[in-house]
């Protein structure tokens, strides 16, 4: 969740090429732990003759999910700007971190 958040403070501070790629890097650090501890703490939680139809479940919610935020995230960049943009990452960011300090 601090990579996620590193991201999005990186990407307010401005709009210089190297702000976007240390926000790309982090984005994609972050996104891999998260989605790597998502996948692991789910799987937790079902037996071993369901895992295998929970990870898919789960792959394709998130991919999906993916695919849409991508193609919202355009959207919105065009129709409201960078920085409405990043300060509304901000909610799903705040989320999961409350939903990680209550687990």
């Amino acid at each position: 969740m601090a990579l996620n958040a590193l991201c999005i403070a990186v990407a307010l501070s401005g709009t210089e090429i190297y702000q976007f790629l240390i926000t790309l890097f982090l984005l994609g650090v972050g996104w891999n732990f998260l989605f790597t501890g998502c996948t692991k703490l789910s799987l937790q939680t079902y037996s071993a003759d369901e895992k295998d139809k929970a990870q898919g479940a789960l792959n394709f919610s998130a991919f999906t999910t993916l695919a849409v935020s991508s193609f919202a995230s355009g959207v919105l960049v065009t129709t409201r700007g960078w920085m409405l943009l990043n300060i509304g990452s901000l909610i799903p960011v705040r989320l999961t971190a409350a939903a990680l300090l209550w687990l």
